[in-house]
């Protein structure tokens, strides 16, 4: 589980500790998929551990601003890092998404996360980085 604030993660490796997803046909993206959003190929952090029981991070850097995205495709757990200059200016951490799926309109890639009750995140890399945090009010 990841914490509430934004934290390095403390990972054991171990392929036990995930509780999550156990019908891979639920996980509603693929790594394929997550490679042309992002323009870039994941880190993983357990190396030895296949997709979709691992942890993927993708990086993205353009100008003064980077993207850091953590993803746990099993559990449907997402971190969110978006920082200018160095400094952290939003971030986020969902132990478990009610859904995260990849979507392409004609060529206009998102990862759109929902969480919460009503909460939604939609998370764009071209042409710009962009992040779209809906909390309905009332």
């Amino acid at each position: 589980m990841w914490p509430v604030s934004f934290r390095p993660l403390d990972c054991q490796g171990q392929l036990s500790h995930y509780g999550g997803i156990t019908d891979l046909t639920t996980v509603a993206y693929q790594e394929w998929e997550l490679v042309s959003l992002f323009e870039t190929e994941p880190e993983y952090i357990f190396q030895d551990t296949p997709w979709p029981y691992t942890e993927v991070t993708f990086r993205v850097e353009q100008n003064r601003l980077e993207l850091q995205c953590w993803l746990r495709p099993a559990e449907n757990g997402i971190r969110i890092r978006l920082a200018i200059d160095g400094r952290t200016v939003y971030e986020l951490a969902v132990d478990t998404a009610r859904a995260i799926t990849y979507s392409n309109d004609r060529g206009a890639e998102r990862l759109i996360v929902e969480y919460g009750e009503t909460e939604t995140i939609s998370l764009r890399v071209r042409p710009h980085i962009s992040l779209q945090h809906s909390i309905p009010c009332c």
